[in-house]
C-alpha cells in the first residue's frame, strides 16, 4: 500500500513538472519537430539559430557599450557586464523614467566605519545620496569646510546655535554694515566699553533716538566737545539752567532768545499828520510811518517782544502818539505827554504771541495831537546831541 501511494505521488509530480517547464522553458525551440519523420541539417541549424531565451529567463551580455532596450526589447531582462571598467561592472535595466542601465545595488551589509576615505572616489557621493540630517558635526573635522565650499545663502540664522559664533571666529573687517539688519545689535549684545569713538560714523551714527534719556551724562563728555553747533535750533533745546529751589542742583526751565532783530535812524524828521486821542479805531494810515521792518519767527510757539525807542521836540503841548503793528493788527498805541518848546523822549514795549512761522512786517506810526513833533530835532531844528539822537526799533523772538 504505501509502495503505490510513492509511486501515485512520484507520477504526479513528474506530470507536474512536464507542465510548468513546458510553459515556462529556458530556451524556448527554433523549429517545432512535432510530427516529423525525418530531420535534415539544415533544420537543425535552424533549430539552434531560431531559438531564443524564455519570456522569463535572460543571459548575460558581455560589452563595453550600453546595450539598446529600444532596439532590441528582450535585453531588458538580461544582466549586462560593463566592461568599459575593470572588473566590468553588473548592470540591470531599470525602468523608471524611461528606462536606463544602472549598477547592481549590493545587499551585503556593510560593517560600521569599513568604507574610509580611501575608498570613495572623488565626487563620487553627490547631494542627492546624503540623507538629511545625516552630517553632523561630529562627522566633520574641524577647517575641512572652508568659505569656498559654502553657497552664498546657504547658512541661515536656523543653521547656527546660540553661542556658537565668537569674535575669534570672526576675522576683522569680515561684518560691514550692509551685513547687519536694522535693529539687530542691541546694547545687550555690547560688551561694556566695546563701541568707541573710532566706531562711530561721523554726522549720523549717534542721532536722538538712538541715544536713552540719561545716558550721556557729564563725565562722557570731553572738555569743549559741546559746541554751538552740536546744539539743535528746536525752540524745544532753548532751554536754560538754574539752581533748583532746594540749591542741591540745576535744572532746565524753558527761556532763552532766539533771534533778534532791529532797526535805527539817526535821521531828523517831521511829524505833522496828526493822531486824535479819543475813542476811535488805528489803522496803518494814521499818523506818519517810522520803521517798517518784515520778521519771520522761528517758532510758532514762542513770544515777540518788541520795544520802539525815539526822542524830538513838539513844537506845542501836545500827545504824542506810538502805534505798532503787525501787519495791519495793532498791537500797542502808547500817548506821552509834552509841554510846549519841550524835548521828551518816548520808549513803547509790547510783548505778542507769534502764533505762526509766517513773515510778518511790523511797523511803527507817529502822530502828534496838534503841531508837528521834530524828531531827532531841538527847537530851531538842530540835531540833538550833534546827530547822536537815534531812534530805535528792536524785535526779539523769545522762547
Amino acid at each position: 500500500m504505501k509502495k503505490k501511494l510513492l509511486l501515485t505521488f512520484a507520477a504526479a509530480y513528474a506530470l507536474t513538472y512536464a507542465a510548468l517547464t513546458a510553459a515556462d522553458p529556458d530556451l524556448v525551440k527554433g523549429v517545432d519537430f512535432t510530427g516529423s519523420s525525418s530531420v535534415t541539417a539544415a533544420r537543425l541549424n535552424q533549430l539552434v539559430d531560431n531559438a531564443y531565451v524564455g519570456p522569463y529567463r535572460g543571459l548575460i551580455i558581455y560589452t563595453n557599450s550600453a546595450p539598446s532596450v529600444s532596439t532590441i526589447a528582450k535585453y531588458a531582462r538580461y544582466l549586462w557586464l560593463d566592461s568599459s571598467v575593470m572588473p566590468p561592472t553588473p548592470k540591470v535595466w531599470n525602468t523608471n523614467s524611461g528606462g536606463f542601465w544602472t549598477n547592481v545595488t549590493a545587499i551585503a551589509t556593510i560593517a560600521d566605519y569599513s568604507v574610509t576615505t580611501s575608498k570613495i572616489a572623488t565626487n563620487a557621493v553627490t547631494t542627492v545620496t546624503i540623507a538629511d540630517s545625516a552630517v553632523t558635526g561630529a562627522k566633520i573635522l574641524d577647517g575641512t569646510i572652508s568659505g569656498a565650499k559654502i553657497a552664498t545663502g546657504t547658512i541661515t540664522t536656523t543653521n547656527i546655535t546660540d553661542g556658537t559664533i565668537t569674535g575669534t571666529d570672526i576675522a576683522s573687517g569680515t561684518i560691514a554694515s550692509g551685513n547687519i539688519q536694522a535693529a539687530a545689535i542691541t546694547a545687550s549684545l555690547l560688551a561694556a566699553n566695546s563701541v568707541g569713538t573710532s566706531n562711530l560714523q561721523s554726522g549720523f551714527a549717534l542721532q536722538g533716538t538712538n541715544i536713552a534719556a540719561g545716558t550721556i551724562v557729564s563725565s562722557n563728555l570731553a572738555a569743549g566737545a559741546v559746541t554751538p553747533t552740536n546744539v539743535a535750533a528746536s525752540p524745544a533745546a532753548m532751554q536754560l539752567p538754574r539752581v533748583n529751589a532746594a540749591g542741591t542742583g540745576f535744572e532746565w526751565v524753558n527761556g532763552g532768545l532766539l533771534q533778534y532783530a532791529q532797526t535805527n535812524t539817526t535821521a531828523t524828521s517831521d511829524f505833522n499828520t496828526t493822531i486824535t486821542v479819543g475813542t476811535g479805531a488805528l489803522t496803518t494810515s494814521s499818523g506818519s510811518q517810522l520803521f517798517s521792518l518784515s520778521f519771520t519767527p522761528k517758532s510758532a510757539s514762542s513770544r515777540l517782544k518788541i520795544t520802539v525807542a525815539h526822542v524830538g521836540y513838539s513844537s506845542t503841548t501836545m500827545n504824542v502818539t506810538t502805534t505798532i503793528f503787525s501787519d495791519s493788527t495793532c498791537l500797542i498805541s502808547d500817548v506821552r505827554y509834552t509841554g510846549n518848546n519841550t524835548v521828551d523822549c518816548s520808549k513803547t514795549v509790547v510783548t505778542a504771541a507769534s502764533g505762526t512761522t509766517n513773515t510778518r512786517v511790523i511797523s511803527v506810526r507817529v502822530g502828534p495831537s496838534a503841531g508837528t513833533y521834530h524828531m531827532n530835532q531841538s527847537s530851531g531844528g538842530a540835531a540833538l546831541y550833534g546827530g547822536q539822537a537815534t531812534a530805535s526799533l528792536i524785535i526779539e523772538e523769545i522762547y
